[in-house]
Formats: structure tokens, sequence, C-alpha cells
């Protein structure tokens, strides 16, 4: 089943209208929203819609308002945030839902470490590995020494500081920080190693600039 998500871009009258698939697979879920695949005619781009799914008036407004803040966000560093493209809504089950569009990314950081942890145990006969069979995160550390993984960590890495540096200087201090929410794009095998180094892109997501989470204190 596929909804509208009516749109309002940074310019007041710049309406646009997005496919939502509320029927497909979720691509996220947050303990207030719901991430679903979203596409516009004409675009190639694949997007999301994450759906607002608190009934709270005063949570609605804060969702808006942060958005909004975000959308407004300019300047270098601008391109390691996943700033919001529109605010909008759309219909869910008769009930008007607060959303937003995004870029999609391919996969988050926490789904690139499982197929780095799976690619060195794998081996010709395609062992099917279990969660629960790694004590750690990086349970299967051989498979960490390749120089091309450490190579696209280092990068990561990077990124995420770029992306923190740029909100510490926006005043934006309240981040979610987890692999689940460091979003990545690129051109991999399907082992999870980066095919082409330059088409690695990173992005930092959930980030939430509510003003009375801005103030930090050296006590």
């Amino acid at each position: 089943m596929t909804q509208q998500a009516n749109t309002e871009g940074s310019r007041r009258g710049d309406a646009v209208n997005y496919n939502v698939d509320i029927s497909s697979k979720i691509i996220g879920r947050g303990s207030n929203s719901i991430v679903y695949p979203a596409s516009l005619t004409g675009d190639d781009t694949k997007y999301v819609a994450k759906v607002l799914s608190s009934t709270d008036t005063k949570y609605q407004d804060k969702f808006v308002a942060n958005i909004s803040r975000l959308m407004a966000l300019t300047g270098d560093g601008i391109h390691i945030i996943l700033r919001p493209d529109r605010n909008g809504e759309i219909d869910i089950g008769g009930e008007r839902k607060k959303c937003c569009i995004m870029k999609q990314m391919d996969k988050d950081c926490a789904l690139y470490i499982d197929e780095i942890n799976y690619k060195g145990i794998k081996g010709e006969d395609e062992l099917k590995i279990e969660e629960d069979e790694f004590e750690l995160p990086f349970g299967n550390e051989e498979a960490f020494k390749d120089p091309e993984t450490i190579a696209t960590a280092y990068t990561i890495i990077l990124n995420v500081l770029k992306a923190l540096d740029y909100l510490h200087k926006a005043n934006i201090h309240k981040i979610d920080i987890h692999p689940y929410n460091i979003l990545m794009s690129g051109k991999f095998d399907s082992n999870g190693f980066l095919l082409e180094p330059e088409t690695l892109e990173v992005r930092l997501s959930d980030i939430w600039p509510e003003k009375e989470d801005r103030i930090m204190t050296g006590k």
C-alpha cells in the first residue's frame, strides 16, 4: 500500500508529494517513529519517510521544530549530516501523522560490522553464523586486520568526528551516537568490503537540536 506524504521545503509554497510504501518492509524503527521507503515520481533517488508515531501534541510540535532547524543548517560539513529534505504529513490508518523525507542510505555501521565479522568465517561452504556466536562486536578479529577494512574504518571515524565538530559549532549537542545511527552508502561487495573508496558516503543521523539540550558545562 502506498500513501502520499504531503511535504513542504525550506521555502513556503514549495510543496511536493512523495510516495511512501507503508506495506513493504520497515527500514527502521525508533521509540517514537517508523521509517518507510519512499520515492518521488520522475526521480531515481531513493528516499525514506520518517513517520512520527507519537500522538502527543507537544512531542509533534518538537518534532517539526527540530526537523525545520536541521533543514536550515548550511555550511562546510553539512554533507556529513543526514539532513531532512522536507517536513510533512501522511495519512496512515485514517490518522494524519507528522513525517520528514530524507535520502536513503545503503546500510548502517552495525550492519557493516556484522558483514566484516561474518566474512572471515563463512568459507567456501557459506556457513550461516548466528549472532549469538559472537561475544564481542569484533569477535572475528582476523577479518578486521585487513588493510582495506582498516582504511574504511578510519574514514568512517574521521567523518563522524567531522560531523560532531560541525554540530558542536552549530550549538547542537544532543546526538545519539551508536553504530545504527552512523549511515553509509558506497560500492561494497557481498562480504561488506568497500570496492571503490571514493564512493563512500558517511552520514550521522538521529540528531535532536532542542534548545534545552544545548547547554554544556565543565562542572
